[in-house]
Order: structure tokens, then sequence, then C-alpha cells
């Protein structure tokens, strides 16, 4: 009972009207603030403000990607927003082929004399053929743009660990080779502070997404322990993942616990906590909430 009526103030809370796709126009949030209206998702991050930088991270395989194509497509559809997912890991093609059945919206590959969207869209962009520097200033492009006002910079595929020396391991004699194809990016202070600066100026939104060290990982959490200590003194919000079923034995998984993904957002001001859990829809892939 406690769990339904709190959902039903989280989605009466952020009401805010909802635009639907076959008419994009641009929806004004009162308060300046985006909102998703997935209400687990808004009430962790608390919304996205114009100049913030929000940072979503948790180790690997915990949804990070996914969670963030849901995000791009619910804020573009709502807000009738322009939205750049630039991918410092993996291609544009595997990521387009995650976000294919997110229904209602244009996704686009973003190619130098490429087709354009008038409306609202999502323009993937990968670190295979431009850096994280030319993907600023494209942002900077659609920004300026009457049409896509609203747009949003997601960047996604950095780390806060260094990618193996090698791609291939020996586990009592035989070789094991890491099932991850594209080793994550390296994400550095000057990044950080290059992000922070820029979303400072442009009051453009910048989302994060930062694969940090496995709980089982003591040496590599301990690491990258300085490196995300400067990602939360840059971050506006800080959403961590945690998928309960990864560090579960196969026998002892619970149904329940299947596809979810908690979430804790922080900010600055340490005692506004905020945590939900999400449930993913392999189905559609997309999330729903859960509390």
């Amino acid at each position: 009972m406690f769990e339904l009526s709190r959902r039903a103030l989280l989605e009466s809370a952020l009401a805010l009207p909802l635009v639907k796709s076959a008419t994009p126009v641009m929806a004004e949030s009162p308060t300046g603030r985006l909102y998703t209206r997935l209400p687990g998702l808004d009430y962790a991050v608390g919304g996205i403000g114009p100049g913030e930088l929000v940072c979503f991270s948790g180790p690997s395989c915990t949804g990070k990607t996914l969670l963030l194509l849901d995000l791009a497509a619910r804020t573009s559809m709502r807000y009738g927003a322009t939205i750049l997912f630039y991918s410092a890991q993996k291609p544009s093609v595997y990521v387009a082929k995650k976000a294919a059945l997110k229904g209602g919206i244009a996704i686009h590959f973003w190619e130098d004399g490429g087709n354009r969207s008038s409306g609202p869209a999502v323009y993937l962009l990968d670190s295979s053929t431009t850096d994280a520097e030319h993907a600023i200033d494209i942002a900077v492009t659609l920004q300026g743009k009457p049409a896509t006002a609203g747009s949003v910079l997601i960047t996604d595929g950095w780390s806060t660990l260094p990618p193996p020396s090698h791609r291939m391991d020996l586990i009592d004699g035989i070789a094991s080779y890491p099932g991850e194809r594209w080793p994550h990016t390296l994400l550095s202070r000057q990044q950080i502070g290059r992000l922070r600066e820029f979303a400072s100026i442009t009051r453009l939104p910048v989302v994060l997404g930062v694969s940090t060290a496995s709980l089982f990982d003591d040496e590599a959490l301990a690491g990258s322990t300085d490196l995300e200590s400067e990602i939360r003194r840059n971050a506006d919000h800080w959403v961590t993942l945690y998928r309960p079923e990864l560090y579960r034995v196969t026998a002892e998984a619970q149904p329940k616990e299947r596809n979810v993904v908690e979430l804790t957002g922080t900010s600055p001001s340490w005692w506004d906590t905020r945590c939900s859990k999400l449930r993913f829809d392999p189905g559609r892939l997309g999330f729903e909430t859960i509390v």
C-alpha cells in the first residue's frame, strides 16, 4: 500500500504535459528542469536543469547505456528536444540496436552531409569517427537551432579504470578472453573539468555515463576512488546503479530481482539522497518503475 501511494505521489508531482511524438512541439518546463515521466528515474535524479552535469555510474552490465537511451528517447519525445548521444566505447551501430525498439522517436547516425531531422530526434555518434571535443562542438551547433531548442548532450562509455593492457587472461593454463568487445575509455580529470565548464557556459545539460569497478574487486575500487571523488566534486547530481541479481548465485536468484536496477541519487547536498527501483522490459527495451 505504501509503495502504491508513493508511486502515485511521484507521478502526480511530475505531471507535466506529455508531448506526443506524432506532433512534436516544444513543451516548456515551468521550472526549467527536464523530466522523463519515468517516476523512479525522475525521483532519483530530481530532474535535469540547464547547465547541470549529471553522472550515472555503476559496474559493467548494470544497464547504464540502456537507461541513458531510455532517458534520451523520453526527454526528446516529451519536450521536442534534440539529443546528441556520444559513445566513447561502443560503435553507434551497436548502440542503435539497443535503441531500435523505442517507438515514436527518430534515431539517426550523425554523419557529415547526412540527413538531419527537422523535428526532435536522437543523434548517435561514437569515438571511431570523432573525439569528445568534436561531439561538444556538434552539441553547441544543435543548441543554436531554434527547431532543436532544449538539446541535451549525453556521453557514455567512460570508465574510472584504464582498460587492461592485454585482451587475454590465463586461468588454470586455459586462455580466457574478456567478454567485453569494446573497452571503455578512461575518463580523465581534464575531461571532467571540460564537461563541467562546457555545461556552465552553454547552459546545456550534460549527462555522463561512467563504468566503475565491480564491488567484488577491492583493488580496482581503491584505484578508482580518486577519480570518482573528482566526478562527485563536479557533478550536480550523481546516480549510482546496482543490479542485485549480479551478486547472487544463480540457484539463489529471486524472481522479483529479475532485470531490476536500483538507483541511488545524491547531490552536493549530501542529506538529499533519493532511492528508487526500476525493472527493465526486454520486449520493448524500456524501463518501468517499481518504487
